[in-house]
């Protein structure tokens, strides 16, 4: 296709895809999306675990990426794409279920760890129901510059 042959791409919207991630996995492993800076995913349903981390492993430039209302997303591949996409400045994990409180644990243990200054300035938890505003709060502390929207759509800073 077309798209595989473009490697001078800065933002791909593919919002509301339907189809398999094993097909969208082999467009990624085909694709010079290297240079990808805005990626919007917003309610892929297939996206699974597996796309994430080939994302965060050839996505290094991400600033900006929308996968709200990824059914199949979890903390597993969400705690990949935090550690290697070190641009990453707005993620968006609207409505997915199956990430919790030790996502953002997690990240925070290792900009800690490593003694790294994180680039993000906005997190959507919108209707994330397993992370609470506890833990959204350790994360400002931590971050000065974040902004991120809790369960309930309030934002915080």
């Amino acid at each position: 296709s077309e798209l595989k042959k473009m490697n001078c791409l800065e933002k791909l919207s593919l919002r509301k895809l339907r189809i398999n991630d094993n097909i969208f996995l082999d467009f990624l492993s085909n694709s010079k999306i290297q240079n990808i800076i805005k990626l919007d995913l917003f309610d892929f349903v297939n996206l699974s675990d597996c796309s994430i981390k080939l994302i965060a492993s050839k996505c290094y430039n991400l600033e900006y990426l929308d996968v709200s209302w990824s059914a199949n997303l979890t903390n597993e591949g969400l705690t990949i794409l935090l550690q290697e996409c070190k641009r990453l400045r707005k993620l968006f994990l609207q409505g997915i279920k199956k990430i919790d409180n030790n996502l953002l644990i997690k990240y925070l243990e290792y900009l800690k760890v490593k003694s790294i200054k994180s680039n993000l300035i906005f997190l959507d938890l919108l209707k994330c129901d397993y992370i609470d505003d506890k833990i959204i709060n350790n994360v400002i502390h931590f971050i000065k510059t974040i902004k991120i929207i809790n369960y309930y759509g309030d934002e915080l800073s």
